[in-house]
C-alpha cells in the first residue's frame, strides 16, 4: 500500500519553514560578509599605522630606554640582530611570505625577546629595514626578496665602474668631484652591508656569471 500523501497543510507549512530559513540564512551571511569586511579594514589600518610608526622610528630614533624592562639582561635582540634572527627563522619554516603580526608570534614561539617598550614596533622597523625582505601585495604582508643578491651585486658593480670614471680632480672642479667621490663610496659600503646580510641569512648564491 503507497505511503499517505502529507496533507496540502502540512507542505505549505514546510515550506513556508524553508523559505523562512533561507531568508535567515542570507541574512547570517549578509552579515557575516559585513563583519570579514570590517575585519580586513581593521587590519588593513593597524598595518598603516605599525608601518607609519616604523617610518617615524627610522626618521626620528627615540632614545635609548633606560631602567629595567625587556632585554635588560642582555638576551633580548636588538638592532640589525632581529632582521637577521626573523629572517632566518621563516626560511626555515619553509614559508615566502607571512603578515609581520603572524611573524612575529613565529618569533616569539621560538624563545626569542625584543628589546623596547613596544617590541612589535620594533620589530616591524626592522623587517622593513632588511634588504632581504620587501613588502607583499596585501597590507601588513612582508616576503623574502629572492632577487636582492644578485640586484645588490649589480648594484655594487655600477657604483663601482661609476667611482672608478670620475676624472682627475687636477682638470676638473676639485670640490665637486672630492663630493661625488665620497658618496659613491658611502654608497658603496653601505651596498655591501646589505649585499653581505643578504648572503648570510638567505644562503649562497651562485654567481651572475653562473647564471647568465
Amino acid at each position: 500500500m503507497d505511503a499517505p500523501q502529507p496533507s496540502a497543510r502540512l507542505v505549505r507549512a514546510v515550506a513556508a519553514e524553508r523559505a523562512e530559513l533561507e531568508r535567515h540564512r542570507a541574512r547570517l551571511a549578509t552579515e557575516a560578509d559585513e563583519l570579514r569586511a570590517a575585519l580586513a579594514r581593521i587590519e588593513h589600518g593597524l598595518a598603516e599605522i605599525d608601518e607609519r610608526r616604523g617610518l617615524l622610528d627610522r626618521l626620528a630614533p627615540m632614545p635609548p630606554e633606560t631602567g629595567e624592562g625587556v632585554g635588560d639582561d642582555g638576551k633580548a635582540l636588538r638592532g640589525p640582530d632581529i632582521r637577521e634572527v626573523a629572517v632566518r627563522l621563516l626560511v626555515d619554516n619553509g614559508r615566502e611570505a607571512m603578515h609581520y603580526r603572524e611573524w612575529y608570534e613565529l618569533l616569539e614561539r621560538a624563545g626569542h625577546e625584543i628589546a623596547g617598550k613596544d617590541p612589535l614596533a620594533v620589530f616591524l622597523t626592522q623587517i622593513s629595514r632588511s634588504p632581504a625582505v620587501r613588502r607583499g601585495s596585501r597590507a601588513g604582508i612582508y616576503e623574502l626578496d629572492r632577487g636582492a643578491f644578485h640586484r645588490l651585486r649589480l648594484r655594487v658593480d655600477a657604483l663601482q665602474q661609476e667611482l672608478g670614471t670620475l676624472p682627475a680632480t687636477g682638470t676638473h672642479d676639485a670640490a665637486v668631484i672630492r663630493a661625488r667621490r665620497s658618496r659613491l663610496t658611502t654608497e658603496i659600503s653601505r651596498t655591501e652591508r646589505a649585499l653581505e646580510e643578504v648572503a648570510r641569512v638567505l644562503g649562497p648564491r651562485p654567481s651572475l656569471a653562473a647564471t647568465a
